[in-house]
């Protein structure tokens, strides 16, 4: 897209930001974080993208509280932007951290089982050495 578009989406994941602090209930279900933004070329439309630190439950009580809130948080943008179009609002989960953590887990227990199997090789080299004597 081009550097109006770029520019656009920066500015729109900032003011919803803003706006959410004044969103009651958010955080009361676990940690929300804003991950992104995706605006459509035609600057009707923008994807919110979140991540949530908590359980299932909590991701889905925060995708309740932030799709009650969204007629707000356009009006807050509207007051705050001077712009004649004030996309509509779909918020999304972003999996992205919780895929990351479990590849992350999967390396840890790769690491582990090649130490574990680093310490089993010596003491089955040292039993070898042992047996040639």
């Amino acid at each position: 897209m081009g550097r109006r578009h770029d520019r656009l989406s920066e500015l729109f994941f900032r003011e919803i930001s803003f706006a959410l602090k004044n969103v009651n209930g958010l955080n009361s279900y676990g940690i929300l974080t804003l991950t992104g933004v995706k605006l459509t070329s035609d600057i009707k439309d923008i994807a919110v993208y979140f991540s949530v630190l908590g359980s299932d439950s909590d991701k889905r009580q925060n995708l309740r509280i932030l799709e009650k809130a969204t007629w707000g948080i356009r009006q807050t943008l509207k007051k705050r932007l001077r712009l004649k179009v004030i996309p509509n609002i779909n918020f999304k989960f972003d999996s992205t951290p919780d895929e990351a953590a479990k590849i992350e887990k999967l390396f840890n227990k790769l690491h582990e089982d090649d130490i574990h199997s680093d310490t089993h090789d010596d003491t089955t080299d040292a039993m070898n050495d042992d047996e040639k004597e």
